[in-house]
């Protein structure tokens, strides 16, 4: 059993288990963070450990405290401010420990003066950065051999593409030679073929 199965009525997290006590976070006025804990003593810990690293803190009104470091103020606000300092867990709620996500808010909690630094500037939002578009391959096509044509040197001459020119001959039901789309030019079949192109 995890020790954050001891305590699942630690955090709230629904709304059929709404908050017990919330506590409000500002660094000098401006909203910094908001937690709703689902028990008091789960409130408890954690404004405890703010507390006890600044012990110096004062109260600004009934339901807010005020801490002050290196000319940052951090104002914590509640409705149950004061029932929250005051609360004694039970010994078994004294083992309570926040899960590693509200241990890391803590964190930023207790630095407050450094979490609010100036922002820098940034630029303009242009949208998604352009990739180039990659360089079309051009093929050179292979020279035929000398008393041979190509399709691709017939699609040439009927001014079509060399793939169009083949699916045009598959189309017509025209079988590829066994040498590719080549032809000698003295083949009976080539004067089929130069039909077949002319229509396409």
């Amino acid at each position: 059993m995890s020790k954050y199965s001891q305590f699942p009525d630690a955090e709230s997290s629904s709304p059929s288990r709404p908050p017990v006590a919330d506590i409000w976070y500002y660094v000098d006025d401006e909203f910094f963070y908001v937690k709703c804990y689902g028990a008091l003593y789960a409130a408890h810990y954690s404004l405890q450990l703010i507390l006890e690293a600044y012990p110096d803190y004062k109260w600004v009104e009934t339901n807010k405290l005020a801490i002050t470091k290196d000319d940052t103020t951090l104002f914590i606000k509640s409705d149950h401010l004061e029932d929250i300092i005051e609360y004694e867990p039970t010994k078994a709620q004294a083992e309570y420990r926040p899960s590693s996500v509200d241990q890391r808010i803590l964190k930023r909690i207790l630095n407050f003066s450094t979490q609010l630094a100036p922002e820098e500037p940034r630029e303009a939002y242009t949208g998604p950065a352009s990739t180039p578009k990659p360089v079309k391959r051009t093929r050179t096509r292979k020279a035929s051999t000398e008393g041979s044509v190509t399709v691709a040197e017939l699609s040439d001459e009927y001014n079509i593409s060399s793939g169009k020119a083949r699916n045009l001959l598959r189309k017509a039901k025209f079988a590829k030679p066994p040498s590719g789309w080549t032809f000698t030019t003295d083949d009976p079949a080539l004067d089929e073929v130069r039909q077949i192109l002319s229509k396409g």
